[in-house]
């Protein structure tokens, strides 16, 4: 906190806007800034350190008052990964019978994404009996779950080969910058084209 203690007003405006639009540029925009180019303004904002370290600061706090750890985000992606439709029902005279919502585990209630409920009659007008009831269950992407515990693990790699124009190997003499044809159009910088 103390670097964003340091900062101007306007300047804690900027990091708190940052830290809640997630970009420098929908920050410009959510305080109204007159610019051409709000990209450009946030960049050289955020290209300033002690603005750079607050918002760092403060994102840290956002994380730490909404209960958000690393641990957390892998509890709740295991329960999806691991999750077993069995957990919600219950055997009693040779029927599986659906426990009620408040009797399911949490890991199980946590892997549901929605429950659909549609009622069943028989009959029409006043002899209209309703017969029972039809249950949809939706539950969160099991794979994708798997696929990113996986990908945390380390269990599944992914390689990307980087090369430069047409194929060409990259300049092994000083720093390489790999940035998009937009991303320096909105920085104004102009793409080298030897690479």
């Amino acid at each position: 906190m103390d670097h964003y203690l340091k900062l101007r007003p306007l300047l804690q405006r900027f990091v708190d806007a940052v830290v809640e639009t997630g970009t420098a540029a929908g920050a410009v925009r959510k305080l109204g800034r007159r610019t051409c180019d709000p990209r450009r303004r946030g960049y050289k904002l955020m290209e300033k350190p002690h603005v750079r370290e607050a918002v760092e600061e403060r994102r840290a706090e956002a994380i730490e008052e909404a209960g958000i750890s690393r641990v957390r985000v892998l509890q709740e992606l295991s329960r999806i990964a691991f999750f077993n439709i069995q957990d919600l029902f219950f055997e009693a005279d040779g029927h599986l019978h659906l426990k009620p919502v408040t009797a399911w585990p949490p890991e199980a209630a946590a892997a549901i994404a929605g429950v659909d409920v549609e009622a069943l009659f028989e009959g029409s007008g006043k002899d209209r009996v309703r017969i029972g009831d039809i249950r949809k269950f939706k539950a969160w992407p099991k794979v994708d779950a798997l696929r990113t515990l996986a990908q945390h693990l380390k269990m599944l790699t992914e390689k990307h080969e980087v090369t430069g124009k047409d194929g060409a190997p990259l300049p092994t003499s000083g720093p390489v910058y790999i940035i998009g044809r937009e991303e320096a159009k909105s920085i104004g910088q102009d793409l080298d084209d030897r690479i």
